[in-house]
């Protein structure tokens, strides 16, 4: 199957947020969806439905063949992406309290994930990113809640992870930067949560580690900085309560560490600075007081 024709009268019936942009836009009594125009699933074809270039509208139960099926495995097609690249995704898309897809598949042309796109997905399991993808940004609250996936490669194109983003992604155990990743910051909260993630390699253009960044990552033992890092600001709270935490390095690029940065991290026994170290401002309470702390330039 090619095309897939669905009357006017049905879309606003199945789609209500298409209702409104119908009236104030007219369209002609029969519309014809191709395959440019939509989602792939299972090998089966389901409807989109856009009345703009710029904003194509999905929903989590399409039609097809006249019957109402569930997302299982959703391909994201390039056509979705408007030419500045950027595919909207609206509240009825969210899946929050929804049927959900188990796997997503995200193709090169797409630059961004909105705000909480995939956030209470339980089943979503699988996450694949096209090896030319230019994934620029990751949405506030994107993957929140994901509780059955449990390890995600971000695109060296991400040059931004949202707040919250994988917040509460219970038991995400592995994420992987990948080569020459140009991630400039990860928001407050990104990974609060996480509790199976037992590793974590920063890349080397990362500046920013977000306030809560990895609360609560109770499984949290190795945090390793890439050499030559330009992280600048580790954020208030950005470890707080990472409890198998023994040892870090703090790059000499860091000028700020904020305040209770590592509380809580009950199992601390060192942090040290790397020579030529910047820092110009750290809390007296960053680090728990058992801590040993080597090479601190300004005398913590």
């Amino acid at each position: 199957m090619k095309n897939v024709i669905i009357t006017t009268a049905a879309i606003a019936l199945l789609v209500p947020e298409i209702a409104d942009c119908m009236r104030s836009r007219p369209m002609k009594a029969q519309t014809q969806f191709t395959t440019e125009d939509q989602i792939i699933y299972n090998g089966r074809i389901a409807m989109v439905a856009r009345c703009s270039s710029d904003r194509p509208f999905l929903r989590e139960k399409h039609v097809y063949a006249g019957a109402v099926l569930p997302l299982q495995h959703v391909k994201v097609v390039s056509s979705l992406a408007n030419p500045g690249g950027r595919i909207y995704i609206p509240s009825a898309f969210t899946f929050s309290n929804r049927i959900c897809p188990q796997s997503v598949y995200v193709p090169g042309s797409v630059k961004r994930f909105s705000d909480q796109c995939f956030r209470g997905c339980g089943n979503l399991s699988v996450v694949a990113f096209a090896s030319n993808s230019q994934l620029a940004g990751i949405g506030d609250e994107a993957f929140r809640g994901c509780l059955s996936l449990l390890s995600i490669r971000i695109p060296a194109s991400v040059t931004q992870i949202g707040n919250a983003c994988f917040d509460g992604c219970g038991n995400l155990s592995v994420v992987a930067f990948a080569p020459n990743s140009q991630l400039r910051e990860i928001g407050a909260s990104a990974f609060n949560r996480c509790f199976h993630l037992a590793s974590i390699y920063i890349p080397r253009n990362l500046e920013r580690i977000g306030m809560w960044c990895f609360c609560k990552c109770i499984e949290l033992a190795d945090v390793t900085f890439e050499s030559g890092s330009r992280a600048r600001i580790i954020d208030s709270e950005a470890f707080i309560d990472c409890s198998d935490l023994l040892s870090i390095r703090i790059p000499a690029s860091v000028t700020q560490i904020g305040n209770k940065c590592f509380n809580g991290c009950i199992r601390l026994d060192s942090v040290a600075f790397e020579p030529n170290s910047r820092l110009q401002y750290v809390q007296r309470n960053a680090f728990p007081t058992k801590t040993t702390v080597t090479g601190c330039p300004i005398g913590y």
